[in-house]
């Protein structure tokens, strides 16, 4: 028997399976309309080159084929010539103002973002609340499965962190 949250997970993955069918059934409309098209030019195209002897489209088929040649050959040569040009190693320097330091490791720095921890695992209690933040937060659960995990292991590493700070001073 399924309770509430499996039922609500099994008709979110049936609206996706849903939405997935409108766009592969879009992808098929649009490829036929485009088959459609293909096949009335290939024929208009037949009708014009049934009035060229053999020897108008041979002559055709060797121009095509040359034009469209001259134009790839050029297009890599033009390509490896400006890339011996523009690639250039250069050094990069550190700016002076830049603090080597790790800010990352202050007690303070630490403290903000703990804060912020908190204040975004509050809002995702919250959201608990209300029937439209229940369904948000089903919707976290869903596509961010490890989300809520992640957010309480990073909680218990920040305390974890503190507690041995405190004890090596």
């Amino acid at each position: 028997m399924m309770n509430d949250e499996d039922k609500i997970i099994f008709r979110m993955k049936m609206r996706i399976k849903d939405k997935r069918s409108v766009f592969v059934l879009a992808f098929e409309k649009v490829n036929a309309w485009m088959e459609k098209h293909q096949r009335r030019l290939a024929a208009h195209l037949n009708q014009k080159c049934a009035a060229l002897s053999t020897k108008q489209l041979t002559m055709g088929l060797i121009l095509f084929c040359l034009v469209f040649g001259a134009t790839v050959v050029f297009t890599i040569w033009h390509s490896l010539k400006g890339f011996s040009e523009s690639s250039k190693i250069g050094s990069i320097s550190i700016s002076k103002h830049i603090s080597k330091k790790d800010s990352s490791r202050s007690p303070k720095w630490k403290a903000l973002q703990f804060g912020y921890l908190q204040r975004i695992q509050l809002q995702i209690d919250s959201l608990q609340q209300t029937r439209e933040g229940q369904r948000v937060w089903d919707s976290i659960k869903i596509f961010r499965p490890g989300l809520l995990d992640s957010l309480r292991q990073l909680e218990k590493m920040y305390q974890l962190n503190t507690t041995e700070s405190k004890k090596a001073n």
